[in-house]
């Protein structure tokens, strides 16, 4: 976070900042309040601005979202080295290569 104007970050205040929000992630009618909390408490605990913060947490999104779908292009390969039949492995190709693409558009 060096480049975000953030020298020193306590693995204890982001797990607290983690647990804030995935509380009100849960409880909340819309989960992307949960975000907004992350962000406000990014804001006041780091003192980075309210843009820099959201640009925070909009990364941390696209970096799990780019996990979940390389997890998911190692499944497949996996599913690949198994003996026939392979029934659904195109499409699960076609939909991991398009979270893929869709999260290189985004970068």
């Amino acid at each position: 976070m060096s480049a975000t104007g953030v020298d020193r970050v306590r693995l204890l205040s982001m797990f607290r900042i983690q647990l804030v929000s995935q509380f009100a992630s849960h409880g909340a009618p819309i989960s992307a309040l949960g975000d907004l909390a992350r962000a406000a408490m990014l804001k006041l605990r780091f003192g980075v601005t309210i843009g820099r913060a959201v640009r925070i947490v909009f990364y941390e999104r696209v970096a799990g979202a780019l996990g979940a779908v390389v997890v998911g292009l190692i499944a497949v390969a996996v599913e690949l080295c198994l003996p026939p039949p392979h029934p659904l492995v195109k499409s699960q190709l076609l939909l991991w290569g398009a979270g893929l693409a869709g999260t290189a558009l985004l970068c």
